[in-house]
């Protein structure tokens, strides 16, 4: 049996705010961390190799919380 519109249309809402809530946080994380790099850079050029390899990692790591918030409101979207 489908569900009422209103509440396909409340269940979409739901799934974009939560990814967009969800994006925030990281999306501040990584400026920070292309920030700190780059002014890392900036006093250490010698250093560069090794700061980016750590800027990478810490990228994708932040980056991945956008996916759990994006997996967890599809699982609410399922749920209700």
């Amino acid at each position: 049996m489908a569900a009422a519109p209103s509440v396909q249309a409340a269940k979409a809402i739901e799934l974009g705010l939560a990814t967009a809530i969800g994006a925030i946080g990281p999306g501040v994380g990584v400026g920070f961390i292309f920030g700190k790099t780059i002014e890392s850079v900036g006093r250490q050029p010698e250093l560069r190799g090794q700061l980016q390899g750590m800027m990478w990692l810490g990228f994708a790591l932040t980056e991945a919380i956008v996916f759990y918030a994006l997996v967890m409101g599809f699982v609410a979207y399922i749920l209700i």
